[in-house]
């Protein structure tokens, strides 16, 4: 006497046939194009900048604008061949461990972007002047003599 109830499906409710889920797992889907790179937009992100002079042989250009400039106070460790910015704050606290410089913005032609410490006048390290050797001989009088 009681029917199973039927569920009665409309055609609007049926995904055609052109509509299936796409495998996974087909090797054409998963195929990437080999230049892949060229529209993408993307520049190479520079993520540390070295500080250092210039090499000998380095042609660099350094723009004029003030905006490229920074003084500052620096410490640097010989050891580590490393280079640090100390903020004001502290650089009033220690006063002979730091010196200044301002940081110039150079790049050369290869492209490499770095910071050129340039010390300011004053700021020298304390070493001692070398002395140069008097040529000629030197007699029992402390005088020369060639």
């Amino acid at each position: 006497m009681t029917e199973k109830p039927r569920l009665i499906v409309s055609p609007d409710d049926h995904p055609s046939e052109q509509a299936t889920v796409p495998n996974p797992f087909d090797p054409k889907r998963l195929r990437i194009d080999l230049n892949f790179s060229e529209g993408l937009g993307v520049k190479k992100a520079i993520i540390t900048i070295p500080v250092r002079k210039p090499n000998n042989q380095d042609f660099i250009r350094v723009h004029p604008d003030e905006v490229y400039r920074l003084p500052a106070a620096l410490i640097e460790i010989k050891d580590d061949r490393e280079t640090f910015l100390v903020p004001p704050e502290i650089a009033r606290d220690i006063p002979g461990e730091y010196f200044t410089a301002t940081m110039f913005t150079c790049i050369n032609r290869q492209g490499v972007v770095f910071l050129w410490p340039v010390r300011l006048s004053g700021t020298r390290p304390k070493t001692p002047r070398k002395t140069w050797p008097v040529e000629g001989k030197t007699n029992r009088a402390g005088r020369c003599s060639r």
